[in-house]
């Protein structure tokens, strides 16, 4: 039983490390997923300044981190995931190799608890307001290559105000998140406090009745010993006790 209750949190103690382990790469993976985005947007604003083709470039390149993103969330989602197709994408992404085995099993575990779909649902909306990054970025183009400036303003206008709703969508993950990483750690510490309760109690237990069968065997020795001595000090006979040199222990 010790043995597997042992096992048991050797276990546990993995799950637990594996768990947030991938919690942290997927906080990294929203940073750089944020950083990429707020690239996109910087780099959207410079190409309407300047129109230098340039900026153009490293605005679709940074949009490349978010779109990796997006299709790692359609493959795990799916109903038979692509976990080889998916490992490219996540590299694609900027994860680490080593964390993308953990971040896939992560998902597929606990893409139906609570926490986990929140963090879900404001991916899905992120991906949408990229979608809507990409169209708008389309018309700042028209509308540089056109020099329309009227234009310009209003969708210049338009990409602050998604530029403030991908922020607050990228809050909301990051949020949920870490509600989640607090709520795997609590439920894993108390796991771990129960079975070294279920280890604990019939250790306690047994010594417990190894105390209790010592005294009683005091007490037995005791009584004995009481018996002997009261039957020898009321004997008519001589009864002598002595050590194996000689010395007498006691006698009647």
């Amino acid at each position: 039983m010790f043995s597997l209750v042992g096992l048991l949190l050797v276990a546990v103690g993995y799950f637990q490390a594996e768990t947030l382990n991938a919690l942290r790469a997927y906080v990294r993976g929203e940073s750089n997923w944020a950083k990429a985005q707020k690239d996109a947007v910087f780099y959207l604003q410079q190409y309407a300044l300047t129109g230098e083709q340039a900026n153009w470039q490293r605005y679709l390149k940074a949009l490349e981190n978010p779109k990796a993103n997006y299709q790692i969330r359609l493959i795990l989602q799916s109903e038979n995931p692509d976990l080889i197709n998916v490992r490219q994408w996540f590299i694609a992404a900027s994860n680490h190799p080593d964390d993308i085995d953990g971040m896939i099993r992560f998902f597929l575990r606990f893409e139906h608890f609570p926490y986990m779909q929140q963090a879900i649902e404001k991916w899905e909306q992120g991906d949408e307001l990229i979608v809507q990054l990409e169209a708008l970025g389309e018309k700042l183009r028209a509308a540089k290559q056109t020099d329309d400036q009227d234009k310009l303003i209003t969708l210049l206008n338009q990409l602050t105000e998604l530029n403030a709703q991908l922020t607050k969508v990228e809050s909301e993950f990051s949020q949920a998140l870490t509600e989640g990483a607090l709520w795997v750690k609590k439920v894993l510490t108390w796991s771990e406090v129960l079975l070294l309760l279920i280890t604990l109690v019939p250790v306690f237990f047994i010594a417990y009745r190894i105390i209790v069968q010592i005294a009683a065997i005091e007490q037995a020795m005791q009584i004995s010993d009481q018996r002997f001595r009261g039957l020898s000090q009321s004997s008519m006979m001589g009864i002598i006790g002595w050590r194996s040199d000689g010395k007498v222990l006691d006698a009647n």
